[in-house]
């Protein structure tokens, strides 16, 4: 009989091990489901100070807002030119860039802009603000907790009952890696 469970345990473990390399949903230890689709994660996001684990989830239908920025492109440039304006004894001190130029320079593509953009929509957000072509180009965006939390592979929690947070960093696609800067408002109000 211990025999019979003993086997029963290891095909489970097995057909786990088997699903999760499909690319099934699997449950986090904090109770969250998370597909195993390639991503990859943003570092120095929004975080709690302490574990929220334990707080109650974020209601599902709860509407979020966020905030998604685009990676400076030629980032070696960018920061040697950033070093030569502030440098009195370059020939480019002082001369500062156009937003217009800084974009053209060293922002996203209009195609790279517009598959993100893309991208969110298909995934049920509904955008409410961008900017292109800019220093800091964004799309502002919202949509409903649980959508929030597939996308980008986090788990919202209440700690508070107007409050929503998260102890993740965001995920995003593979291709939009070095496009994506950052996701930002995964700790706010509820609306």
């Amino acid at each position: 009989m211990a025999f019979a469970k003993r086997r029963w345990a290891v095909l489970l473990v097995a057909a786990c091990f088997c699903a999760n390399l499909a690319g099934c949903a699997t449950i986090s230890a904090s109770g969250c489901s998370y597909s195993h689709e390639q991503a990859a994660r943003l570092t120095g996001g929004e975080h709690a100070d302490m574990d929220i684990s334990r707080s109650p989830r974020t209601p599902a239908n709860d509407v979020i807002e966020l905030e998604l920025g685009f990676a400076t492109q030629n980032k070696p440039q960018f920061d040697e030119l950033m070093r030569e304006i502030q440098d009195k004894s370059s020939p480019q001190y002082h001369h500062w860039l156009t937003p217009e130029e800084t974009h053209e320079k060293f922002g996203e593509s209009q195609a790279q802009f517009d598959e993100v953009k893309q991208w969110l929509t298909s995934q049920s957000f509904t955008i409410t603000d961008t900017a292109y072509a800019q220093n800091e180009d964004y799309i502002r965006f919202k949509g409903k907790a649980a959508d929030v939390e597939r996308t980008f592979k986090v788990c919202l929690y209440s700690p508070v009952y107007d409050r929503y947070m998260t102890n993740d960093d965001p995920a995003i696609p593979p291709q939009f890696v070095g496009v994506i800067g950052t996701v930002t408002g995964f700790a706010g109000l509820l609306q």
